[in-house]
């Protein structure tokens, strides 16, 4: 048995809604559904009552979430303590991004850092946002730029800002065409993220067209952000981006006003709360900083 399959059990426990766990965990709920029914084969008991419309815990159930919760604390406590004592003494910090944090966020944070502590060592992944939250957990990341606000006490996260999507095509691709509503184009061609590489922002799009009442043609669904970049510079299709994207897309691909109103994405800073890394305390006083100078403008 895999603590996964325990955070996973205790996410649907939790929202008692396989959508909304799926969400929490920033995963898809076919995953979440197959991470449930294998840890139930494993215990060999029926812990979650699918046969109502709302789903709930069995008996079985209610008995093992108790200690799966204990668990997951206890697993969590047990390998933050052993990096605590690997990392005294050291100055380092383990850090997970987005894309739009290594691009806006992580330059004026390793030029102060550096400033206060000349010999930290400082390591940086790209990772997506379900695999930095779950290393975040697993503390292996000290520090971790993402879409998602963990909602619980052991972790702060601190939103940095909400960012503008644009919708955006090759000017070949647009061909003297005058764009204001999405209906006018739902056929065509669209280029979009992967519900699995990014799940925030593939759900982000999918709201607002189900409120929007559109069902778009997905014809080219990317597992990258460089990717996505390279199929909207070579005319392949419309698509969404965040604000960030825009300085890397070429001079031939326009920026198309709207009249619906497109959706924000967030980012959040989140770690530990009771981290007694000197290099991430100081860090997080340059997040607040950095988000207090921001709300005062």
């Amino acid at each position: 048995m895999e603590l996964r399959h325990l955070r996973y059990f205790v996410a649907l426990a939790e929202e008692l809604n396989f959508t909304r766990a799926a969400q929490k965990l920033c995963t898809v709920q076919p995953s979440l559904s197959q991470q449930i029914k294998d840890l139930e084969e494993e215990v060999g008991v029926q812990l979650i009552d699918r046969s109502a419309r709302k789903i709930a815990l069995t008996a079985e159930g209610y008995g093992f979430l108790k200690y799966a919760l204990e668990s997951i604390k206890y697993a969590e406590l047990a390998v933050a303590h052993a990096r605590q004592i690997a990392n005294q003494g050291q100055q380092q910090l383990f850090i997970g991004v987005l894309h739009v944090a290594e691009m806006t966020i992580i330059p004026q944070i390793i030029q102060q850092v550096r400033a206060q502590f000349p010999q930290v060592d400082l390591k940086i992944r790209s990772l997506s946002c379900s695999e930095q939250v779950q290393a975040l957990k697993n503390s292996e990341l000290d520090l971790i730029f993402s879409r998602v606000c963990i909602d619980d006490p052991v972790y702060t996260s601190t939103m940095l800002f909400e960012e503008k999507l644009l919708f955006v095509a090759h000017q070949n691709y647009i061909a003297n065409r005058k764009i204001q509503d999405l209906r006018q184009i739902q056929n065509d061609d669209f280029i979009v993220c992967d519900q699995l590489f990014s799940p925030f922002f593939y759900q982000r799009i999918e709201e607002f067209t189900q409120k929007e009442n559109l069902k778009l043609h997905y014809k080219y669904q990317v597992t990258n952000a460089l990717q996505h970049i390279n199929l909207i510079n070579m005319g392949l299709g419309w698509s969404f981006i965040p604000e960030y994207a825009r300085q890397l897309l070429n001079s031939n691909v326009q920026s198309i006003e709207l009249k619906q109103d497109l959706p924000t994405l967030p980012l959040y800073a989140s770690y530990r709360t009771d981290a007694e890394n000197p290099v991430l305390q100081f860090t997080a006083k340059i997040i607040q900083k950095s988000v207090q100078q921001h709300v005062s403008k």
